[in-house]
């Protein structure tokens, strides 16, 4: 590495030097309030920008061998909350970056939350309310739903155009359910085939809507 280079400092950045609580091999490591990583080399005191590592979760890390062949690591945004950031108590104990965007790492970015406010913060998500929908259309079909359609596809004289229609799927997805390839160890009770019996399509979109208020209620409840 050339002695002389050096990383220039941004106006209003700070640096501060990383701890992994045991000696580093050939190099320092600092992080800056702006989000950013550099590398100092001990005998030439040269300087070099580093990206670090990104995690699966998105979060971005630095990962270095240690001087007794252990490794340290840590996570860019729990380091500059604890070195740039007010935390009011020790019940703050979550770093969030407040825009939802995991790479943008700057001291601005990065808040502490109690508990509850992460756990809003966490419901709030662009990345939770994605997977939420994302679950929510993998299960659209519920054990209560399929009993209902499995009852009136018996018992009531409805197309399964019509049956699809009511319950929002595609009439291949009624085809495999009624052929016992999807669902097959969900079976109506004798209940359930009285109650589907000559159901018309309104009465049967209006179970459906029922059946589907009461999962949403279930939902909330579990949040």
């Amino acid at each position: 590495m050339d002695a002389s280079q050096k990383v220039t400092t941004l106006p209003g950045e700070v640096w501060q030097k990383v701890d992994f609580g045991r000696p580093t091999l050939h190099f320092e490591y600092y992080i800056s309030n702006m989000g950013r990583i550099k590398s100092y080399h001990k005998r030439t005191t040269g300087e070099r920008l580093l990206k670090g590592s990104v995690d699966h979760r998105g979060f971005r890390r630095l990962h270095i061998r240690l001087a007794d062949k252990t490794y340290g690591e840590l996570a860019l945004h729990i380091f500059i909350a604890t070195h740039f950031c007010e935390k009011p108590s020790d019940e703050f104990n979550h770093a969030v970056h407040v825009d939802y965007d995991r790479s943008n790492n700057k001291w601005t970015n990065i808040k502490w939350l109690n508990h509850d406010e992460w756990r809003e913060y966490m419901q709030n998500s662009p990345n939770y309310k994605d997977t939420r929908s994302r679950k929510e259309r993998h299960y659209r079909m519920s054990p209560a739903k399929v009993r209902l359609l499995k009852s009136a596809s018996k018992r009531s004289k409805l197309k399964k155009r019509e049956l699809a229609e009511a319950f929002a799927i595609t009439p291949m997805q009624i085809y495999r359910i009624e052929r016992g390839l999807n669902w097959s160890h969900v079976h109506p009770t004798e209940e359930d085939l009285a109650a589907a019996k000559d159901i018309s399509l309104e009465e049967l979109k209006e179970r459906v809507l029922q059946l589907d208020t009461e999962k949403q209620r279930r939902l909330a409840e579990e949040d």
